[in-house]
């Protein structure tokens, strides 16, 4: 904006600045004005017939210029008149090169007022360097070329001052002229060269070129490449920088016409605050919604235990959350889980994890401590897993219990399966299966001290755990030895072939097991805690593989039975059927390796582009919260269209979501279960 204004300057001296200076030119050089809008109207008109580039650089300035001088000698018109009519610059003479220095006058200098004020050289410098970051971001986007910025800074700095101790004024990058050498066809820096050096030719000869350039000549040019630059900036930018970006860039150019430069550089970094604040109040922060239905602790329980677990699972409830969590995205999740619970009256538990998230406000950590207020009342129970510290001191500063937020993971376990562990005991203690603080994974007791079991016992427990013939369990006792291991013993190491088989023994022992996946931090994925038994390195026992997983004693005194390799190898080439019977435990084991890591893998479908994750609990209970829009899963009519579920206005949906079909949108697995 500032160059096609600035092309009016050019056409009269003493203009006001802004529109006000259009208007006193179209009054008082009416034809001037015209040629100059004339040349960039021809150039565009060029542009559409589709002159080649090298043309279209220098067709209009040529042409312009020869009719200008062709209809001056045709017509004898006096140069002095032609100056008076505002159609040549003033008349100049030859200088030397020299001349730019023998001018200067130092003793009628003011030393006192050079310094500049603090708000001046602040503000200026503030333009300054906003402006030239972004005109070299304009010409990577443009060009498509990689570009230091921090390089094109610093020799743009040198280069400045070294002109401007010369004397001289500073020079800058250029995107409208890249751009327009660019569609010139260069590739290279030849043209930037030979422009600079004839510049350099013509400041040493002294000539007086602007003698020969009529004004709307010059006008005309730069009127043409602000006009290339506001179309490219106001229409052709929109593609790469969005509504609201658009919206940035006209209130830069508006406040630029009305109140000048460096007016419009504050109204854009405020407009762009304010655009920012609302892209951040719409972020989507549900990475997952899954019931106890679909998740678990890596707990081994008892048969009892999971058989009551199996008929309460849908008392709790897990929401795993992304991104960063501000006031709008908190008060959607809050909407979102308040109408969840109306709908869904048998949550008693619900655990929110954080992990996927990047950070959270004071405000976001209030609207979280009131909403726990408001599902306490309501008999529900919330924990929450994976907290940064100042997460966690947020929240515990607004009133949120420290017993219920799991901020640290364990030596084997996430944060989160342990709130999750948590949630199964207190539904057990519920039914009355375990005794008040026993069967927690942090606090997991063994009753039973190394005095008091005896051999038989352990054999027995072992005969049981295999399922295993009195003969059976003697040879398998006899080929081994009993020994008691401390806690943090490690039994296996994933990826190491192992050759002692370790029996934990069945309500002796207690061994976690973990599989390596590659994470860069936080502890392996934990996969089984038992204290049900449990076979550690039959893989290379058995089979001679490498270990899956890593083995470890996470409860002192544990008991187990240690057999080696070429013994164990002999005892089944003997007897079959014990290779059938370890086997067989070795095969669940593994299923269970299986079914923890497609749990994880679940957790971790959600967020982004594909939406929050639900299971099928959930998602019908999201389904229901439609009302009316929803139709009974026996019902012969048809399921919810997908543009209905636009109106759950959930943290994964908008209410405006499925205005076009053909656009790349938002996806959820509620549209799926629906």
């Amino acid at each position: 904006l500032a160059i096609f204004l600035g092309s009016f300057q050019v056409l009269a001296n003493g203009l006001s600045p802004g529109f006000q200076g259009i208007s006193e030119v179209a009054r008082g050089r009416p034809w001037c004005l015209a040629c100059a809008a004339g040349m960039v109207v021809f150039s565009q008109l060029l542009k559409l017939v589709g002159l080649p580039a090298r043309v279209l650089a220098v067709a209009p300035t040529a042409i312009s210029m020869g009719l200008f001088w062709l209809l001056t000698l045709v017509l004898a018109l006096p140069l002095e008149d032609l100056r008076e009519a505002g159609w040549l610059f003033e008349a100049s003479s030859f200088e030397p090169f020299w001349s730019i220095w023998s001018e200067q006058k130092i003793d009628l200098v003011s030393w006192s007022l050079l310094p500049p004020k603090v708000a001046t050289f602040l503000g200026l410098g503030l333009v300054l360097v906003l402006s030239l970051t972004l005109r070299i971001a304009g010409i990577e986007g443009s060009t498509g070329a990689a570009i230091v910025i921090d390089d094109e800074v610093k020799w743009t700095g040198l280069a400045s001052a070294a002109a401007g101790f010369s004397g001289t004024v500073i020079g800058s990058h250029s995107p409208g002229l890249t751009v327009f050498n660019m569609e010139a066809g260069s590739t290279n820096v030849h043209a930037a060269v030979l422009t600079a050096a004839l510049q350099l030719v013509l400041w040493l000869s002294g000539f007086p070129v602007m003698n020969l350039f009529p004004r709307f000549l010059l006008s005309g040019i730069l009127m043409n490449l602000g006009v290339v630059m506001l179309q490219e900036w106001l229409w052709t930018a929109r593609r790469k920088v969005g509504l609201l970006g658009l919206l940035v860039i006209y209130a830069q150019v508006a406040s630029s016409a009305m109140y000048g430069l460096l007016p419009s550089v504050l109204v854009g970094a405020l407009v762009a605050l304010l655009t920012a604040q609302a892209q951040l109040m719409q972020l989507h922060v549900l990475k997952y919604h899954v019931s106890g239905q679909s998740v678990s602790a890596n707990v081994r329980r008892s048969k009892d235990q999971l058989a009551k677990l199996d008929t309460r699972r849908e008392m709790i409830e897990c929401l795993g959350l992304e991104g960063y969590l501000a006031e709008g995205p908190t008060i959607k999740l809050s909407n979102y889980v308040r109408h969840y619970v109306e709908r869904n009256k048998s949550v008693r538990f619900m655990v929110f994890d954080l992990q996927a998230c990047q950070g959270c406000n004071v405000s976001a950590c209030a609207l979280l401590a009131k909403l726990d207020k408001v599902l306490q009342s309501q008999g529900i129970q919330t924990f929450y897993s994976n907290l940064e510290p100042a997460m966690s001191s947020g929240l515990k500063s607004f009133g949120v219990p420290s017993d219920n937020i799991f901020d640290a993971d364990s030596s084997t376990t996430t944060s989160f399966l342990l709130a999750l562990a948590r949630c199964e005991d207190l539904v057990l203690e519920m039914e009355d299966e375990v005794e008040e603080g026993l069967g927690r994974i942090r606090a997991m007791s063994l009753d039973v001290t190394p005095a008091e079991v005896t051999q038989v016992e352990l054999k027995k427990a072992v005969q049981e755990f295999l399922q295993l013939t009195e003969a059976q369990a003697e040879r398998l006792c006899a080929a081994g030895s009993w020994c008691q291991k401390e806690n943090g013993f490690p039994l296996t190491r994933q990826g190491h072939r192992e050759s002692t088989l370790h029996i934990a023994v069945p309500e002796h022992s207690q061994v976690t097991e973990t599989v390596d996946v590659g994470a860069s931090y936080g502890p392996a994925q934990q996969v089984s805690v038992t204290r049900l038994g449990a076979l550690c390195g039959v893989e290379g026992v058995l089979y001679n593989q490498r270990a899956r997983s890593t083995c470890i004693v996470t409860k002192p005194g544990s008991r187990f039975l240690t057999v080696e390799k070429s013994a164990i190898q002999e005892l089944l080439t003997e007897d079959p059927g014990l290779y059938n019977c370890i086997g067989r435990v070795c095969t669940a084991q593994l299923l269970r390796h299986s079914d923890a890591l497609l749990q994880t893998l679940q957790l971790n479908e959600g967020g982004g582009w594909r939406g929050g994750h639900f299971d099928r609990q959930t998602a019908q209970v999201c389904c229901g919260l439609l009302g009316s829009n929803a139709q009974p899963e026996n019902s012969d009519s048809k399921a919810p269209a997908l543009k209905d579920i636009g109106l759950l206005a959930s943290p994964t949906k908008g209410r405006r979501m499925f205005r076009s079909t053909r656009r790349l949108q938002r996806t959820s697995t509620i549209e799926q279960w629906s």
